[in-house]
């Protein structure tokens, strides 16, 4: 037996009619979603921008989505079960893309909080729905591949998104109409699968006995959405700042973000195939590790692309990985019943860990500028792999 090998086997999950099928109209919605996203979220930036708010006023306007989840997450479970699973979906997609539609009608900056905050919402309905479907859908021989596909679809869509503003521009309302029809048309293939969605009832409002259930049954998988989020976020903010002031420039910076995304999106699918084959958490604990590389060997070697650029393709791998191996784990542990409960969380954390990460990261750059920020993520990711570790012996 490999050291990564699963040691017992899990029992089968019931038997979807069509799962694969299934899975293609949720990576549609999801593909529509993710591309919406990466559209008009630095589509509202700069258009705070260029109506002359300050960073701090579009800090917090960016920040409403994950205010919305933490607040008002908690009830999406019962929503579901109460309207299953196409309604849920398909409600929250039209909710969000409405809010979209409404910023160029509404010139307020109170108001463009509060379109924020609802396309936040529905968004987040859309969201964690989708992740229970597929986890809902999957048996312990496909999961691993089936949250793969999704997380590489979701992903493939945010980082395309920003592609279609050179087309549109950031000006008027075309930009942001367009966003919202495309996320609307993420509505079409939900619909045409209703008869493949799975059955929601029994979900309920989150509350603090599922956290506690969570940490019971699945310590990794609840940390590593916390450091995926926490490391995302805060490397897509802050590593232009350290390769600008590494000598790198603004071209490098751009350089670094894009093998940084192309690493986590090529190497989504190889890590949903050996989630299949070989224990998750132990999985999770070299994800930890490949991350950890990165960061703590990056300021060693500046001005060495041949090792360089290796380095942050497999940052990119690690890190991207913290969220497709743990959202694994937590269909593999969590009970059928209450996953949508238990993804709430999960999405919880990542959203705290992406407000987190920015905000940790600037004030060690501060501290120590320029390797403060790549520092205490080796830091973080080290931590991880240590409790990893732990865990996966205690277990």
């Amino acid at each position: 037996m490999t050291v990564l090998e699963r040691p017992t086997p899990e029992p089968p999950a019931a038997a979807h009619p069509d799962p694969w099928r299934s899975l293609v109209a949720v990576v549609l919605a999801a593909l529509a979603a993710g591309f919406s996203i990466g559209l008009s979220t630095p589509l509202i930036a700069l258009a705070l921008e260029q109506r002359g708010w300050s960073a701090t006023v579009n800090g917090a306007n960016a920040a409403m989505p994950a205010i919305a989840i933490v607040l008002l997450g908690r009830h999406i479970p019962a929503v579901a079960a109460r309207f299953g699973a196409i309604r849920a979906m398909v409600g929250g997609i039209l909710v969000s893309a409405a809010f979209l539609a409404l910023f160029p009608v509404l010139d307020s900056i109170v108001l463009w909080f509060v379109l924020r905050f609802g396309q936040g919402l529905g968004i987040a309905l859309a969201w964690i729905v989708s992740e229970t479907w597929i986890n809902r859908i999957a048996t312990e021989r496909t999961r691993g591949r089936m949250v793969a596909v999704y997380a590489m679809l979701w992903s493939g869509g945010i980082a395309l998104g920003p592609q279609l503003l050179r087309l549109t521009g950031t000006e008027g309302a075309t930009p942001f109409v367009l966003s919202a029809l495309i996320l609307a048309a993420g509505a079409v293939p939900l619909l045409l699968a209703r008869r493949l969605a799975p059955s929601l009832d029994g979900q309920e409002t989150v509350g603090a006995a599922h956290l506690g259930q969570l940490w019971r049954l699945a310590p990794i998988a609840l940390l590593a959405s916390f450091v995926g989020g926490f490391a995302e976020v805060g490397a897509f903010s802050l590593f232009p700042l350290w390769a600008v002031n590494v000598g790198l420039g603004s071209g490098g910076a751009v350089a670094m973000l894009s093998v940084f995304s192309i690493g986590g999106l090529l190497m989504q699918f190889p890590i949903g195939w050996l989630a299949d084959r070989f224990d998750r958490e132990r999985l999770l604990v070299a994800c930890g590790a490949v991350a950890f590389a990165g960061p703590a060997l990056l300021p060693f070697v500046l001005g060495q692309p041949l090792m360089m650029w290796p380095l942050l393709f497999m940052a990119g791998c690690g890190v991207m990985g913290f969220y497709t191996l743990g959202l694994t784990v937590l269909g593999q542990r969590f009970p059928p019943e209450q996953l949508a409960a238990g993804n709430v969380i999960f999405v919880a954390a990542y959203m705290i860990g992406g407000i987190a990460g920015p905000v940790a990261g600037g004030a060690a750059l501060d501290v120590w500028m320029p390797h403060g920020f790549p520092m205490m993520l080796a830091a973080l990711f080290l931590g991880f792999v240590l409790f990893g570790l732990a865990t996966v012996r205690r277990g």
